[in-house]
């Protein structure tokens, strides 16, 4: 048990899709053995004489994926299968086949590990780079097998020497081509597919084989394939545009396998009137060119679904984030609203308690004062000193009784005084213009206007607020206040003549108390109304509130 495991976890540090235990070799070795050797006594078949170099080499790919999905400790099978196909050839003794096979297994190690170092693939492409790194390092590494396999075949007298070139080149490019074309193809198909093929996906198999079938029939019968093989060259980059690289390396596959049978067949070859071998060799770099654009564009259609996938993530999760921001500003909101209206609650309650104790002690005191006064006055003398002083007490006392019962009004809820939000603040108005003499015009809209007691109620406290403040700092002759009853809304705009002031420095400065300024935000705030004020040095104060009818 502690060897399986180890064998598992030597495979994973190796980089392996599929790290096998001890067992899992045994079984994997054979059967590597078995497809190398198979598939590569087929391509014998189309070798130049002696019958090793065959410019068509898919066993190379097979190699190479088997390396990169197993591990390196899958060597053996690379080996048996390379030694026991080249054994087949007539005249090749063991010790010349094991060299080929140590050759054709040193490839495929040297390609793999290259691959693990500078390419990052699974079973897929990532990036294009990757294509265009993956293609040189088949390349290089089938200068191994190539040197290798001729070199022990001069030496060993099974190929003249003024042929070593011709042998070398057709086992070199087969090689390369052969990974470019059927490793990507294995890794591909390799992968456990998530979910089933979708209907473009499979309308592209159906379309693939039956133009396939069409171009080898019409190459079998009339020696046309040099035209009708371009027409499967659409697939890849349909394959490449809107699939993804397991339709790109079967179109590729299926090029590469239609052209090869219909020149074995006898038909016109893509490159004729070249010689069969030279055709293969074209023709396999042909497919080798079309398989690796395929394979870049898959990559950059990849890579661009990522970044769309990646954007498609970021703008979910900006949502997200600014769906609970606006949820928790809502619930600031909502929360400074609720304070407001508890905190003009509290402030209510004392008015009305401030104005009970007025009403309870001092204004009753101060009628008991001014009772008292009026008979000391009646028992006086009324040319005495003391009468006169008596009667100058009884002014004083009747000024600040009504100056009392104007600030209990004041502090009593609106609501109270009027029904009606237009005479409410007319009868203010007028008592303001009586006092300051200042100008207070009151027009409405329609004439008469009855709104809620909550919102007459503030209303009224934002229009003697306001006033207050004109008295106090505008130097104002005149207000204006407009109200506006709109569907389901009030509006008042109340605006003075005065000289105005710059807000931006006021609320940065504490020059000016804006208490009052921030008792009326409150207020209109608690009935989820709207509050704006614009001022400008010179140019009077206009404040503007609309609330919910």
């Amino acid at each position: 048990m502690m060897a399986s495991g180890t064998a598992l976890a030597s495979g994973a540090r190796s980089g392996a899709l599929w790290p096998l235990h001890r067992k899992g070799y045994w079984i994997a070795i054979p059967l590597v053995a078995l497809a190398y050797s198979g598939v590569a006594s087929v391509s014998l078949m189309l070798a130049i004489p002696p019958g090793y170099a065959s410019a068509v080499w898919p066993p190379a790919g097979i190699a190479l994926a088997a390396w990169l999905a197993f591990g390196g400790r899958i060597w053996p099978g690379i080996f048996l299968g390379a030694a026991l196909a080249n054994l087949g050839v007539m005249g090749t003794t063991p010790v010349v086949a094991m060299a080929i096979g140590l050759g054709n297994a040193a490839e495929a190690a040297v390609a793999g590990l290259l691959v693990r170092r500078f390419v990052r693939l699974q079973h897929r492409f990532e990036e294009p780079r990757g294509v265009w790194h993956f293609t040189l390092i088949a390349f290089c590494a089938a200068l191994v097998a190539a040197t290798n396999g001729v070199l022990t075949l001069a030496l060993a007298g099974q190929v003249p020497w003024a042929e070593f070139g011709r042998h070398w080149l057709t086992w070199w490019l087969g090689d390369a081509t052969g990974i470019v074309i059927v490793a990507p193809l294995l890794l591909a198909w390799s992968e456990p597919r998530a979910a089933r093929p979708g209907f473009e996906a499979q309308l592209f198999a159906w379309l693939l084989a039956l133009g396939a079938a069409l171009v080898a029939a019409g190459g079998f019968a009339g020696g046309s394939v040099h035209t009708l093989a371009y027409l499967l060259i659409p697939f890849v980059v349909w394959a490449a545009s809107r699939l993804d690289q397991r339709a790109v390396t079967a179109a590729s596959f299926a090029i590469s396998a239609v052209a090869v049978l219909d020149m074995l067949d006898g038909a016109a070859a893509l490159f004729a009137p070249l010689a069969l071998n030279a055709s293969l060799l074209l023709l396999q770099l042909f497919v080798s060119a079309v398989a690796v654009s395929g394979l870049v564009l898959a990559a950059r259609s990849a890579g661009l679904e990522r970044v769309r996938a990646r954007l498609e993530a970021a703008r979910e999760e900006l949502e997200l984030r600014l769906k609970e921001r606006s949820d928790t500003l809502l619930e600031v909101a909502t929360e400074r609203a609720e304070f407001a209206r508890r905190a003009l609650r509290a402030r209510d309650e004392e008015r009305r308690r401030v104005a009970a104790e007025l009403h309870d002690r001092m204004a009753q005191d101060l009628s008991s004062l001014l009772v008292s006064l009026d008979m000391l006055r009646q028992q006086l003398p009324a040319t005495t000193r003391l009468a006169a002083h008596a009667e100058q007490a009884a002014g004083l006392a009747r000024r600040a009784g009504r100056a009392l019962r104007e600030l209990m009004v004041g502090l009593l809820p609106a609501e109270a005084e009027d029904p009606w939000l237009t005479s409410t603040l007319r009868r203010h108005a007028a008592a303001f213009e009586q006092r300051t003499g200042i100008v207070v015009q009151v027009t409405a809209v329609p004439a008469a206007v009855r709104v809620a007691p909550r919102v007459k109620e503030t209303l009224v406290r934002v229009f003697l607020e306001a006033l207050n403040n004109v008295r106090r700092h505008s130097d104002a002759h005149s207000v204006r206040v407009a109200l506006e009853l709109k569907p389901g809304r009030v509006v008042m705009r109340i605006e003075d003549d005065g000289r105005g002031f710059d807000p931006a420095r006021v609320a940065a400065s504490r020059e000016r108390p804006t208490l009052g300024l921030q008792i009326m935000r409150e207020r209109v705030l608690a009935l989820n109304g709207e509050l704006r004020l614009i001022a400008a040095p010179g140019a009077g104060t206009r404040l503007e509130v609309s609330l919910a009818a």
